[in-house]
């Protein structure tokens, strides 16, 4: 068992620059309208040959062989920042157990989840089991926040009830689903260029060693979904610890506006997380029937 104190993430180093390649193009909110874009040809006249991330995308496949091959589970502290529907939310901190579940016939892996809030306060307290333990394919959450704090609901991941806030349905949540997003979207974004990277080394992030990347667009485009998306990595486990994304400023003398932003504190990996960790009887939680 591995302990981080200040992120998480996967991937050695190989893999880091066909994640950060690749993270540009995860999908945009769920709950959020679309960016506007300028209008462009739908294919660039000069493409590189052969295009650098084609043998990315051949790290992508192994990388997300070997999370559902040797991650069964991690718990962690999420910090995240989101836009949603044009507004910066504040920071939410989250304690979350993960545990992976193989994929089963024609049908992909999963994760079952036990998410609790520590701040804001309006949140506070608040728990989520995934999938309900009684109710496949539902939510079951336990409001917290200084009011109605213990009612407890069955919810649709994509209901509006269950997206407030958010800007992807919980059944987007972990790393795994994330690798996901990044090998679809970026097999279509062989199509075009315009795709600039850098690395700084040797940056402090919460007492650890780390590498940042960052990979930007600078032109606003149909097809891109961030003008600037930013990963940085520890050093000694080569795990990224922080994604940030950023749209395109209104104008030059703005600072790109933050879309999002995820930072993984206190990871362990494959714990032995069990049945008991996801079930509404645990006595650390406080689901009410």
């Amino acid at each position: 068992m591995k302990t981080i104190t200040g992120g998480t993430g996967w991937g050695r180093a190989s893999m880091l620059w066909m994640l950060c390649s690749l993270i540009a193009a995860v999908p945009a909110a769920a709950n959020d309208g679309a960016q506007s874009a300028a209008s462009a040809p739908s294919q660039p006249a000069d493409l590189p040959q052969p295009h650098p991330l084609e043998p990315l995308l051949a790290m992508a496949e192994q990388a997300a062989e070997r999370i559902a091959d040797h991650v069964q589970d991690y718990t962690c502290t999420l910090v995240k920042r989101e836009r949603v529907e044009g507004r910066l939310l504040p920071a939410e901190t989250i304690f979350a157990k993960v545990r992976h579940v193989p994929a089963a016939g024609d049908e992909r892996g999963g994760c079952q989840l036990y998410l609790r809030f520590e701040s804001p306060r309006g949140l506070r307290g608040r728990e989520i089991l995934f999938p309900a333990p009684d109710a496949d394919g539902h939510l079951l959450v336990r409001n917290g926040g200084p009011r109605l704090a213990f009612i407890t609901l069955k919810l649709e991941p994509t209901c509006a009830l269950a997206m407030r806030g958010n800007r992807y349905p919980i059944s987007e949540f972990g790393i795994q689903r994330l690798v996901e997003r990044m090998l679809m979207l970026g097999r279509q974004e062989l199509a075009y260029g315009e795709c600039l990277v850098s690395n700084q080394e040797d940056v402090q992030l919460e007492g650890r060693r780390c590498r940042v990347i960052e990979v930007q667009h600078p032109q606003r485009r149909p097809h891109f979904v961030y003008h600037i998306a930013r990963i940085t990595i520890d050093e000694e486990l080569q795990l990224p610890i922080r994604f940030e994304a950023y749209d395109w400023p209104e104008d030059d003398q703005q600072p790109p506006p933050l879309i999002e932003e995820y930072t993984y504190r206190d990871l362990r990996l494959n714990v032995g997380l069990s049945d008991h960790d996801f079930s509404r009887e645990h006595s650390d939680y406080q689901f009410r029937r």
